[in-house]
This record gives structure tokens, sequence and C-alpha cells, in this order.
């Protein structure tokens, strides 16, 4: 099987901080930025 991957998503500080914790960090603003992590999962860029 394929390993899981774990990516911390959100638009604040807290998130941000929990990033730092070795995990990558998704900022989401606005629909495009989700659209893109989705396309990033797809594509295994994560």
């Amino acid at each position: 099987g394929r390993k899981p991957t774990y990516v911390v998503i959100g638009d604040g500080r807290d998130e941000e901080l929990a990033a730092k914790q070795s995990w990558p960090f998704w900022r989401v603003n606005e629909h495009q930025n989700l659209t893109a992590l989705v396309h990033a999962l797809e594509w295994q860029f994560l």
C-alpha cells in the first residue's frame, strides 16, 4: 500500500506553528488553494 501523507491545512497562526513540528503546511485562503492541494496530492508531490 501507499504511505499516508499528513498535511496541516489552515490560514492561521496555530496551523503555522503546528507545521513547524515537521508537518507540511498548506495555506488555504480561498477555494483555489484547496484545489491546488488536491492536485498536489493526486500527483504525489507531497
